[in-house]
């Protein structure tokens, strides 16, 4: 499920992985803001850039933090699998990078970001889970051959051995795991 935002101040609603490829349900508040009104379809606009706007904790009993200082409290920690296994990808919000210099960002705002490409995360299924590793799921309008994202703690083995398993590491690949399949926390 996608909830999109955008510059006409209405949202786009897609129900499923991949369903973005053919347009969403539209939708706008009502006049006095309160509820959100079905449209007949979704109005076209361009997504709205939320990465600018001053957006607060409010987990936190202070309300003066901000989203970026939650992002890079969180990008400090070590993958936690507990929070993994319910579903929660936040422990893994951070850059990491490959021996090659690639890199995959992802956001506290729910975006995943590698080879150039920006995707709104889906999840990480607790059906998933293998071995202690967890995939990161995101949509995608072409979701045919995507990437897997494994997330993996340290300490767990992947039965690859091309990765150091004494840190926490993500593995992208389509194919048989190589040292540059792994990325590492960089911040």
């Amino acid at each position: 499920m996608t909830l999109t935002y955008l510059t006409d101040k209405t949202f786009s609603y897609y129900g499923s992985a991949g369903a973005t490829a053919g347009g969403g349900s539209g939708y706008h508040f009502n006049n006095d803001g309160q509820s959100l009104v079905k449209d007949d379809s979704d109005t076209g606009a361009e997504k709205a850039d939320l990465s600018s706007w001053d957006w607060k904790d409010l987990s936190s009993a202070s309300t003066s933090s901000s989203s970026t200082a939650s992002q890079t409290q969180t990008s400090s920690s070590a993958l936690k699998p507990d929070e993994l296994k319910n579903g929660n990808y936040k422990s893994a919000v951070g850059t990491w990078k490959s021996s090659n210099g690639k890199t995959i960002t992802i956001t506290s705002d729910g975006q995943l970001d590698f080879w150039g490409y920006t995707y709104p995360i889906d999840k990480v299924s607790p059906n998933q889970y293998v071995s202690g590793i967890y995939t990161l799921t995101y949509v995608d309008s072409s979701p045919v051959g995507n990437t897997p994202i494994q997330l993996c703690p340290k300490g767990v083995s992947d039965a690859s051995d091309a990765g150091d398993n004494s840190k926490d590491r993500i593995l992208a690949t389509n194919g048989v795991p190589s040292e540059e399949s792994y990325f590492y926390r960089v911040d």
